[in-house]
């Protein structure tokens, strides 16, 4: 089994015949509920509101992954953005600087989007924000690289 990222919010994952045999799956019946199965051996995790496409040739299996969209969060600091990142481990996400202010982009569960909301009004954009943020603004770097920047010992 092999993970190809996409993007941010996509991946793909490539099933060999082989893996499919191992796991006394057919490719000819997948259903969804061992597709799902598939991508979270893949993966780990599989975000709630993931859209799947599964396509087979022979053997073989590519499971198109596409995630919920994200989920954008404003802090006007950066005292405040690692305050809510500590209180959220695991989050993951991406950080960016857009005009003095940092914005975290999340594609997690509602439960951890609702935590993340504690901290932070999310901001009601679209997904397509992304490309905004990707233009104009400064990526900054994961959730996890910063916090590990932020608790480095100097």
């Amino acid at each position: 089994m092999k993970t190809i990222p996409i993007s941010d919010s996509a991946y793909t994952v490539y099933i060999t015949a082989q893996d499919m045999e191992e796991r006394r799956i057919s490719p000819a019946s997948l259903n969804l509920d061992e597709a799902i199965a598939l991508v979270r051996d893949a993966r780990g995790d599989l975000s709630e509101g993931a859209r799947l496409e599964v396509y087979t040739r022979g053997g073989d299996v590519l499971i198109f992954v596409w995630a919920q969209e994200p989920e954008f969060f404003l802090f006007g600091t950066l005292e405040e953005l690692l305050s809510a990142l500590e209180a959220l481990p695991g989050a993951g996400g991406t950080v960016y600087l857009l005009e003095g202010d940092y914005i975290l982009c999340l594609w997690a569960s509602r439960e951890l989007c609702r935590r993340a909301s504690e901290f932070s009004q999310p901001l009601d954009l679209p997904g397509s924000f992304l490309w905004h943020l990707k233009e104009h603004g400064k990526r900054l770097g994961s959730a996890q690289e910063l916090l590990s920047i932020a608790n480095f010992p100097f």
